[in-house]
């Protein structure tokens, strides 16, 4: 499991790479292609193609922790691999337009997924400093309220202070602090 990536997300991955696995082991199509210009290599591509049409049955998920805290998720499964579209697919891979449009495609969804997990981690980190600035804030005003209840105004209103800049939403706690100082000292 990634960074940023929900369990679910895992689960699928896994049972997509099980399903490549079964169509890979069923049989592959392999295509070279060189283009040499004035004795000198300019192109050397080998293109390798797994097709068909897979039923798939679950048979086993696993989820596992490694030593260093990261989540493994397996799945064995049970395939039928039909392989009859097989020509078709060459077919299809001869004519490069296609190809070069199905690697385009794949580049801009590999961009848009690490835009998201960008954003995700983002998220994440926002969150987090939130989290602690609330925790912070709560725990200032604590102090402060105990500063209060033992009478130590001056502390209380620096604890409140304190509180209200990493919370503005604990202001009112903070302006009562103030008056009740005020009131005593006048």
């Amino acid at each position: 499991m990634g960074d940023g990536e929900t369990p679910d997300v895992a689960e699928e991955r896994a049972l997509v790479h099980a399903k490549r696995a079964a169509i890979e082991q069923s049989g592959s199509y392999l295509e070279s292609y060189t283009e040499v210009v004035g004795q000198k290599l300019t192109k050397d591509e080998i293109r390798v193609i797994s097709a068909g049409l897979v039923k798939v049955e679950v048979v086993e998920k696993t989820i596992s922790i490694q030593e260093k805290g990261g989540i493994n998720f397996g799945v064995k499964i049970k395939a039928v691999v039909n392989t009859d579209n097989m020509m078709s697919m060459v077919s299809r891979m001869r004519d490069r337009s296609m190809t070069d449009k199905y690697n385009e495609v794949q580049q801009k969804y590999d961009s848009l997924q690490k835009e998201h997990l960008s954003d995700l981690n983002s998220q994440q980190v926002e969150k987090r400093v939130n989290n602690e600035k609330q925790w912070l804030s709560n725990y200032w005003l604590d102090t402060g309220m105990a500063h209060y209840l033992r009478k130590e105004y001056d502390e209380a209103i620096l604890a409140a202070k304190k509180s209200n800049m990493l919370n503005r939403n604990n202001s009112t706690f903070a302006a009562q602090i103030w008056q009740v100082s005020l009131d005593i000292a006048g």
